[in-house]
């Protein structure tokens, strides 16, 4: 064999476990919970069971949450199947709310007036 050949195994080798480790870490995190572009932000929400109820039965909505900088926003009630789909967020218990940027969570918190305050003071929009 020669050195070039040997040379061209190797490099074929290289990217071949680099396109393994780039794939791995896209498809075992969460990148459809994350906004397309800088600048943007999504919303995941898991309500709890306690969650606030308006008197029709819908979920109080807090007027931050409208922000024009919050592209996306995804809703769940369901722990168990959230953290199956989703192991990396960690989550322990709900209610929680996770806020995104284009590159990972830029707030993780169990209170929505927390939540509130960041988008207010963060994001403006």
């Amino acid at each position: 064999m020669s050195a070039i050949q040997k040379y061209f195994l190797l490099l074929m080798l290289f990217f071949s476990i680099l396109i393994i480790v780039v794939f791995t870490s896209i498809f075992s995190t969460y990148p459809e919970l994350l906004p397309e572009n800088k600048g943007e932000y999504s919303l995941f929400i898991m309500w709890g069971e306690e969650a606030r109820l308006e008197e029709d039965g819908m979920r109080k909505w807090p007027q931050a949450f409208n922000n024009s900088k919050i592209t996306t926003m995804n809703i769940s009630c369901d722990l168990e199947y959230t953290n199956t789909k989703y192991p990396k967020l960690g989550i322990e218990k709900n209610p929680v709310f996770i806020i995104f940027d284009y590159k990972g969570i830029v707030l993780k918190t169990h209170n929505i007036q927390e939540a509130t305050k960041f988008i207010k003071e963060n994001l403006p929009g």
